[in-house]
Parts: C-alpha cells; structure tokens; sequence
C-alpha cells in the first residue's frame, strides 16, 4: 500500500514491514531528484568526499526511489549518494522501489534530510511551509508528526517573511537564525542595509539586536518630538510671561526706591494671558508729570 503522511511516521522497522521494496539496479539516467527536496544547496566538497568513499568501498546503503512513469523513477531518498555515483559516472546505481505518494515523497525526503545532516533552516522552513499546503494540516499536526513543537515551526516558518537577501544570507551561513529573528523587525529595506553592517562587522546577536534597536529609535524620535511639541510651546508661552511680569516687578521696585508710591495689581486671563494694572503717585501726593521729562528732554 502506498505510504502516507500519518503511516510514514511509524516507527522504520513497521514500515519496512509493510513496504520493503524492490531492489534493482537503475540507469543513472532514469532517475530524477526529488522535487521536494528540501535541501537546495548542495556542498561540492562533501559530494566529492563521498564519491571518494564510495568509489573505495562501494555504495554501502542502496539509494530509495519511487517509480513516477514506467521506467522513471524519482529519488526519495540518497540524494546526496546518488550525486556521488553522478560525479563517478557510473551507468547505473542500486536502489530500492517503494510506492510513496506525493505527500510521503516530500515527508521521508524531509526527514531524511532532518535526521542525517541538517538543513539549514530556510530550507526547513521552505519544507514545512510545502508540507503544510501539501496535507492542509496545521503547524500543532505537522509538529506532533516531526517530534518537534509547534513554537519550533512557527519560529522557522516567520524567516520565510525576511528578504530573500537575507533568507539566502541565513542558508549559506553568514549568519545565524538568531539574527534573522532580530531583523524582523525591520522593513525589507532597512533589513538589507543592516545585513550589510552586520556581515561586514561579523556583528553577533547581542551587537545586531542593539544596531536594530539605534535604527528603531531613530525613527521614532520625531515622533516623540511632534507629540510633545504642543506642550512644549505652552510650557515656554508661561515661561515668557513670568519673565516679563517678573521683569516689570523688578523695575517697579526701582521706581520704589526713588520716591515714587507704586500699587498694581496683576490678574491671569488666561494661560497665555496677564492683565497688570499699575499706579504712580509722588509722596506728597502731588500728581506725576509725565510731560516734565519729555519737555526737559527738548532743551
């Protein structure tokens, strides 16, 4: 019977029970990579190791295909080996022919993948997100089916929001997942640019979290600014008048002192607003001749 997505995950030796497969030998030529397969990026230096390997002690462990069309078959699992044999020229390669369905196809390439050499993690995120649309199921499934917790795919699945620059950054190794979640937080442009800084830099996560952090604040500095601005201009409109009442005080204190009776009386209006209401007059109570000045000045 074919494998599913809910069979493929009983424990291997119940499902080589069910399904051992046929073992042939297949032309090279006839077989085709699995268009699930997670991992897009392939190291040449650790094909050419296993070449090495396998043209000193043979292929230890035969390739898993699934036969799509008569006579062509689609690589489930052993990638990586059957690229080896490719690099070695070898015209045929062993393989075992189970029936998998398209949706186990994409699950044992995946695991496969998981429990062998790890991917990176764009390409698992780039898997669970084909594994999703492929059995419509949800990320608390998916996750009870891997053995992992459904934080765990929600965490990878959100990398898939960066820029492709920076996802592509993240599956070579430049940097770390750690730093993908921080640059988040950005736009997709301001990601690119940090990316940049941080490459250049060798910036850990501690250093890339607070360059974010000085990115952020300076966007919402003006902000601040705007919201305070109303306020500001009310603290300094009070400010001007108590120095210009206090001013007027200080002068009237002057006139004081030289002989002249000074009464006033001060009012608020308003905020922005002081009434003052000031009369002079000599101690002998004559009045003030406000001419006398002007008049002597025109001598």
């Amino acid at each position: 019977m074919p494998n599913n997505f809910f069979n493929f995950f009983k424990p291997e030796e119940e499902n080589n029970r069910e399904d051992e497969g046929r073992l042939m030998k297949i032309n090279v030529e006839d077989i085709t990579a699995n268009r699930h397969q997670p991992r897009k990026i392939f190291q040449e230096d650790k094909i050419k190791e296993l070449a090495q390997s396998i043209e000193k002690n043979g292929l230890l462990q035969p390739i898993v295909v699934r036969e799509y069309e008569p006579e062509k078959y689609e690589i489930i699992a052993g990638e990586r080996r059957f690229r080896a044999v490719q690099s070695l020229k070898w015209p045929a390669i062993e393989a075992i022919v189970r029936e998998f369905d398209n949706t186990a196809s994409a699950i044992q390439a995946l695991n496969e993948n998981l429990q062998r050499e790890n991917l990176s993690v764009i390409e698992e995120a780039q898997a669970y997100q084909e594994l999703l649309k492929m059995t419509k199921g949800t990320q608390e499934s998916l996750a009870r089916q891997l053995g992992k917790s459904q934080s765990s795919i929600a965490n990878k699945l959100r990398l898939l929001k960066l820029d492709q620059e920076v996802q592509q950054s993240i599956a070579e190794g430049k940097i770390s997942e750690r730093h993908g979640r921080e640059l988040l937080r950005l736009s997709e442009t301001d990601q690119k640019s940090v990316l940049k800084e941080v490459i250049e830099n060798n910036f850990n996560v501690k250093q890339t979290k607070d360059l974010i952090d000085q990115r952020l604040n300076k966007v919402e500095k003006p902000t601040k600014k705007a919201k305070n601005k109303p306020r500001a201009n009310i603290l300094n409109k009070m400010d001007s008048l108590l120095l210009a009442t206090q001013t007027v005080k200080q002068s009237l204190d002057v006139i004081e002192k030289n002989g002249i009776i000074v009464s006033q009386k001060v009012k608020q209006v308003s905020k922005d607003q002081v009434e003052m209401v000031i009369e002079l007059k000599k101690n002998n109570g004559d009045p003030l001749n406000l001419d006398a000045k002007k008049n002597n000045g025109g001598n």
